[in-house]
């Protein structure tokens, strides 16, 4: 059995996916730093800044021939965001393209929900480049420079943007087809020039 302690607000499926250690399967003292340090690796990408794991085994007392798991963590501080901004945007404000994200929302309010986790900054800029492309920007380009300070346990956001030219595309003559969707449907702007 594998006991986790101190997760949240990590899942603690999220703790049990990491490890390659499960239960009923075979294992061995030897393997613990691997699992420590897999453990370490989860609460980093999750935006702490020193996460802690310690496991202990101990044989189980109905069967010796398992062990049980303990696994405490102590997650620390978490980076927080001190500096969110969007550079090279003519077409939409800069509180447009915020309100747009969930890392620059989260970062108003308190506690853990305001960490920062790079994987959701990551699916922000996929978010912003599908709103632009929808606009008519299909040559847009938007990049993330992430700057993390462990010493104060901020993070510096900053995005930037080529949007390139605007689009506006019409059809005429379009009888054939009984609606405009259908056209534009099949006309491939989904993916830009430049990406």
């Amino acid at each position: 059995d594998i006991k986790v302690e101190g997760a949240f607000p990590i899942l603690e499926r999220e703790v049990h996916r990491a490890m390659s250690a499960y239960p009923g399967g075979s294992f061995s003292n030897d393997k613990i730093p691997g699992q420590e340090a897999a453990i370490v690796q989860l609460f980093t990408e999750q935006g702490y800044v020193a996460p802690a794991v310690k496991i202990t085994s101990e044989p189980d007392q109905e069967n010796e021939s398992y062990v049980n798991l303990q696994v405490k963590i102590d997650k620390g501080r978490y980076f927080r965001i001190s500096l969110f901004t969007i550079n090279g945007n003519e077409a939409f404000t800069d509180f447009r393209l915020k309100l747009r994200t969930e890392t620059w929302k989260k970062s108003l309010f308190f506690g853990d929900i305001k960490r920062f986790v790079r994987r959701n900054l990551d699916e922000d800029v996929r978010n912003l480049v599908q709103f632009y492309r929808s606009k008519g920007y299909a040559d847009v380009v938007i990049t993330s420079n992430v700057e993390l300070d462990p010493d104060r346990e901020t993070v510096r956001i900053q995005l930037e943007g080529e949007e390139g030219p605007h689009y506006n595309i019409s059809f005429q003559g379009n009888e054939a087809y009984s609606s405009w969707w259908t056209l534009r449907k099949d006309l491939a702007l989904k993916d830009g020039n430049r990406n």
